[in-house]
């Protein structure tokens, strides 16, 4: 009969287990459930006192690891001005956004209009596009950016801009300015308050301070040199005034707001810390090479030997002519010199990781964060896919909160000639470049499907505009263009050719057919 082994709980040291002589796998059993309490405890405790906490709120993750744990606009504008990854987040999707231009237009046919005409010399002067991919930018840095637009209407910013009225059949204003400005720079002092508005819980009234964020300079300054200290010396500069400026006088653009149109998440929230993880691996690795690159030297004294002071002092000069200066060679005496072999490890692995991470956290392909879209790695469906999403963010994000607000207020404040109606029509054209492979591969496919679409008879069934529109995806203007110029008999007549062709070719290729075939295609034809 075994002896049964006990145990007894030790209350005073944390519930841990007291192991007597037992056999090990007994001694393995216990140890392994001792460390699934402990961790289920850390995890529950670390439920309870935040994400980034853990043994009993003895060990701070966030602290640990470096991360700052209340970010603000100052944590991100450096982190956007310092860091190339950092940038890259911020300004991936709006450069790929308007990369391509947009056409705004009022009809598909006929003449040029008004409306259109005027929008041209405003696209012209002012690059309003620019304006907006610049607006798309900054705002992505903090929750919000602010482009104030000067109109020379004669009255101050702070002053509501008085629309110019309907029925005007010409441009009544210009645009003086395009001015951006980023949440740092601007303040809301005063917001609508009345429920039964249309503009309830947004702004009024803003104060900008351009570079200037909590009294400290953001952008760069004029600087100028004191000639005996040789430090440099802030100047005076009349930009950096604050102004009020009326919300009518201004875009306001939150980059996928959730709750309300105010704020926005800044891009750079989500992957801060992977900014900071990769800044310690980039930056460790560059000093692991500085150090590791010349490993150095040990030098070994024989016990026996006997150095004089002045041999010590001749000594202590050839070691650093050698290390610190191009001299190769080391003249020793009673010294022995040992190579130090160094670790250098390769960041790639690590760096790869934290990238992956930022890819999934931002949406932005791996392979674009690192610049490398234009090279092999780029494959046909990944560029494919980061182009239709491009392309969405261009329909849901960047027409209906950017380009549209702005034609609208050019429209109502006179800059432009209001169309018929007030309405017009935005289209985006499509991202990436096709080569002439693909584009003679796609009129052929075209072609074919147009036939087959005349000789099935489809086209009394669906109309052609329809059939480009819902088949081959065209949008709206550019199909109701390509159908213009057909109707009906235009398809019955291709049909009945493309008969007639086929009844030559079956023949042989002679252009007269037999009697009986000929019977057959008058009969087809009727």
């Amino acid at each position: 009969m075994s002896k049964r082994t006990k145990f007894r709980s030790n209350s005073a040291n944390n519930g841990t287990v007291a192991l007597p002589d037992a056999d090990s796998s007994i001694r393995s059993t216990l140890a392994m459930m001792q460390y699934n309490s402990i961790m289920r405890n850390m995890f529950l405790k670390r439920g309870k006192s935040g994400a980034g906490s853990g043994f009993g709120d003895r060990r701070d993750m966030e602290e640990i690891c470096g991360y700052k744990e209340n970010l603000t606009f100052m944590d991100y504008w450096e982190t956007y001005n310092r860091q190339d990854i950092a940038g890259r987040v911020v300004e991936t999707y709006p450069n790929y956004t308007w990369m391509r231009t947009p056409e705004v237009y009022e009809r598909v046919d006929g003449d040029t209009t008004d409306f259109e005409s005027s929008w041209a010399d405003l696209l012209e002067e002012h690059r309003p596009f620019s304006e907006l991919r610049k607006l798309d930018i900054l705002a992505g840095i903090g929750t919000f950016g602010l482009m104030v637009i000067g109109v020379n209407d004669g009255k101050k910013l702070d002053t509501p801009l008085q629309p110019a009225g309907t029925g005007k059949r010409r441009a009544i204003r210009t645009i003086a300015y395009h001015r951006v400005f980023t949440q740092g720079e601007v303040k809301i002092v005063e917001w609508d308050r009345n429920p039964n508005s249309l503009r309830y819980g947004q702004p009024v009234m803003y104060e900008v301070t351009p570079g200037v964020y909590d009294s400290d300079v953001v952008m760069s300054r004029t600087v100028q040199f004191d000639s005996k200290d040789k430090k440099s010396v802030n100047t005076d500069d009349p930009f950096r005034t604050s102004f009020r400026v009326h919300h009518t006088r201004c875009q306001h653009f939150a980059d996928n707001a959730m709750s309300g149109p105010v704020y926005a998440t800044p891009r750079l929230q989500r992957v801060f810390n992977r900014m900071t993880d990769i800044f310690k691996i980039v930056a460790g690795s560059a000093e692991m090479f500085w150090q590791g690159a010349f490993g150095g030297l040990s030098f070994e004294m024989d016990a026996e030997a006997e150095l004089s002071d002045e041999r010590k002092q001749e000594l202590k000069l050839e070691i650093d002519n050698f290390t610190q200066r191009l001299q190769r060679t080391l003249l020793l005496q009673g010294v022995k010199a040992n190579s130090l072999t160094p670790t250098i490890s390769s960041p790639k692995d690590h760096l790869d990781v934290q990238l992956t991470m930022v890819s999934v956290a931002s949406e932005i392909p791996k392979r674009i964060l690192a610049g490398s879209e234009m090279g092999k790695l780029s494959s046909t469906q990944d560029s494919d896919n980061w182009n239709e999403r491009v392309e969405n963010r261009s329909n849901n994000v960047a027409n209906p909160y950017l380009l549209r607000p702005y034609v609208r207020f050019c429209i109502k404040n006179g800059i432009v000639v209001p169309p018929a109606n007030n309405k017009f029509s935005v289209s985006w054209s499509k991202l990436g470049k096709t080569t002439l492979l693909e584009t003679s591969r796609a009129a052929e496919y075209f072609t074919k499907a147009l036939e087959q679409y005349c000789s099935s008879n489809l086209f009394l069934a669906m109309k052609f505009v329809d059939y480009l529109m819902y088949v081959w995806n065209y949008d709206t203007a550019i199909a109701t263009k390509l159908a213009e110029n057909f109707s009906i008999k235009d398809f019955e007549r291709i049909r009945k050719e493309s008969i007639v062709r086929k009844d030559t070719s079956l023949d042989g290729g002679s252009e007269k057919p037999t009697s009986k075939k000929r019977k057959s295609v008058k009969k087809d034809m009727e």
